[in-house]
């Protein structure tokens, strides 16, 4: 042993050497180890403390709670504020009414609503005219608040008020829906005084209805289902307001008109009307009616103008194609002839015709001088010399070649896009917010 130890002396060194760098490296390790999976640990529990302050609601600490509150507040109001502009066009006539009564009017419709629900015959044939009188013999000065209210109301709807039918829309303002009494035949005069009263607004503005849009996208012809009485008032509000803003617009015309869907469409808070129609008229006027339908927010309307389609009431390029065929033809006929004498002024271009002349322009072959004309091919003043001949039709278009671009008659007319009036079609929603209706 002695012996291979002294003859592998360096051997057993290097071993040793090795074998204590081992267990060192090994010694490091486990230590590294078992730090790294202090981090892993640590690491896993912070993750599950995100995950439980995530799920819980933690409360505000003292100092931010104030803050909190008057920040809640301040959206509530502006909240409030913004909703107005949806639909609300009942409320000032509603804060008339209560104002008349001598009341607040949150404290009058809770009131109002209370006393409905605890009406058990509600309900029955007759029992909303029967609430309606029973209610209003608490306040002496019920008759005075109703004329506040249609006083107030009839500034924004359509609707003509009188003691007929005041009262049914009081109910509806105070949050009853509007059956006419679910009477299909009630409904079905209430729809052709609206269209009798939009046919007289439109005359009376001079707008002309053409074809369907007389009808305003309803039928007349049979009345309807008694499901349906509710949603036909509720277009008819938006329509009335609709129909006439087009009519005091000053446009020239409503020629279709179409409900897209009869009941609203429900999107969150709010109900949605869609309509489509088509006007024609000056385009100045139909931005200006663009321009109003986004102004009707000042009245508590709000309507979205999701597109406009514009069509020209002519086509400018083909009327001038047309014109120049014209021309070439009697053009031709004079070559061949035909034009002689008092014929050529009936076979003139319109730029030199009478018929068709140009604003301020006379015809060459009559008296009387025209300043748009060359000098050398207008009409001697003097009486005298008036009789001697006229010149050819040839012999004018000559003379007019021979003059400069600016100084030809018809020089800077427009040829395309020269007329402003136009057909326009426009798809349009009416966004309301969704308010409860008393059963």
């Amino acid at each position: 042993m002695k012996r291979f130890i002294k003859d592998n002396l360096v051997l057993l060194i290097v071993l040793s050497v090795a074998v204590i760098i081992s267990l060192a490296l090994l010694v490091l390790v486990i230590i590294e180890h078992s730090r790294m999976y202090n981090y892993f640990q640590q690491a896993e529990n912070l993750r599950n403390q995100i995950g439980e302050l995530i799920q819980q609601k933690p409360a505000p600490v003292k100092g931010n709670i104030e803050p909190i509150k008057e920040e809640t507040a301040l959206y509530r109001k502006n909240t409030e504020q913004l909703q107005q502009v949806f639909g609300k066009v009942k409320e000032p006539a509603l804060e008339a009414f209560a104002a008349a009564l001598g009341v607040k009017l949150p404290e009058f419709l809770e009131k109002f609503r209370t006393a409905w629900e605890a009406d058990n015959n509600r309900t029955a044939l007759g029992g909303r005219d029967r609430f309606y009188q029973r209610f209003k013999r608490d306040y002496p000065k019920w008759n005075q608040a109703v004329e506040a209210f249609q006083k107030e109301y009839q500034k924004v709807t359509a609707e003509p008020l009188n003691s007929s039918n005041v009262d049914e829309v009081l109910m509806t303002a105070l949050g009853l829906q509007r059956n006419m009494e679910n009477s299909p035949e009630n409904c079905l005069r209430y729809m052709w005084r609206m269209r009798s009263r939009m046919v007289d607004l439109f005359a009376e503005n001079k707008v002309e209805l053409q074809g369907e849009a007389a009808s305003f996208g309803f039928d007349y012809k049979t009345a309807p289902l008694p499901e349906m009485v509710p949603d036909i008032v509720r277009n008819w509000e938006v329509i009335g307001d609709l129909a006439t803003r087009i009519a005091k617009s000053g446009v020239n015309a409503l020629y279709s008109f179409h409900i897209r869907n009869l009941a609203s469409e429900r999107v969150g808070d709010y109900v949605i009307y869609h309509y489509t129609f088509g006007v024609s008229g000056d385009l100045n006027k139909i931005r200006a009616f663009v321009k109003a339908l986004h102004e009707a927010t000042r009245e508590k309307r709000m309507y979205i103008v999701r597109s406009i389609f514009l069509y020209a009431d002519s086509d400018g390029a083909q009327n001038v194609f047309l014109e120049r065929a014209a021309e070439a033809e009697r053009l031709r006929l004079e070559l061949e002839g035909v034009n002689t004498g008092s014929e050529a002024a009936s076979m003139m271009p319109p730029e030199m015709a009478a018929p068709g002349m140009m604003p301020g322009m006379r015809n060459p072959m009559m008296p009387g001088r025209n300043p748009m004309m060359p000098p050398d091919m207008m009409p001697p003043d003097d009486p005298s010399q008036q009789q001697q001949p006229v010149k050819t039709l040839a012999q004018i278009r000559e003379e007019i070649q021979k003059l400069p671009y600016d100084k030809r008659p018809g020089y800077g007319r427009k040829l395309f896009g020269g007329s402003p009036n136009c057909e326009a079609v426009f798809d349009v929603e009416y966004v309301a917010l969704s308010e409860p209706e008393l059963n």
